[in-house]
């Protein structure tokens, strides 16, 4: 459907829109999925500008096709290695930044990956809870889920308050 950007056009978004806010059981499921295989190469490696040397831990992990590509865009993945980085060389300075109590997890990360390099990624399959809980911006897998508020509302007062929501 073609945008309407007169003041009709956008009232009738903002109908639509409240009737899927307050009737979500009828608005179907937005959800992104990726279309393929996605590889990914994990492991720490330094760049001196012309070509890239594996520093710890190497290995791939094949996400299938179908997988939410919103846990995938969501992984914060640079804050997770600074902050393992960190747990062993500075912890105060982690605990300093508010993560005190995820430090001895984050250590104990980085201490089986020292001690076996060759298993970061299964260490990190292992620990894919607590990555997941402070190291990910998005678990929903489901995008437009969103609340559900006023569901349960009589049709009477839903319609009474997208009309006075109308007014603001």
């Amino acid at each position: 459907m073609a945008y309407d950007p007169s003041v009709d056009g956008r009232m009738e978004i903002y109908r639509r829109s409240m009737h899927d806010l307050l009737h979500p059981k009828e608005r179907g499921i937005k959800q992104t999925l990726t279309d393929q295989d996605v590889i990914v190469d994990f492991g720490l490696r330094n760049w001196d500008g012309k070509t890239e040397k594996a520093v710890i831990g190497t290995g791939v992990v094949v996400l299938p096709k179908g997988s939410s590509a919103g846990l995938l865009n969501g992984f914060e993945h640079k804050q997770f290695i600074d902050d393992l980085f960190l747990a062993k060389r500075d912890p105060a300075r982690l605990e300093a930044a508010g993560k005190k109590d995820i430090t001895p997890e984050l250590q104990a990360i980085a201490d089986d990956v020292l001690k076996n390099p060759a298993r970061f990624v299964d260490v990190l399959k292992e620990k894919s809870a607590f990555i997941q809980k402070n190291y990910e911006t998005c678990t929903q897998t489901v995008e437009n889920e969103g609340h559900r508020f006023g569901e349960d509302l009589p049709e009477l007062d839903k319609k009474a308050l997208t009309a006075f929501i109308a007014t603001l």
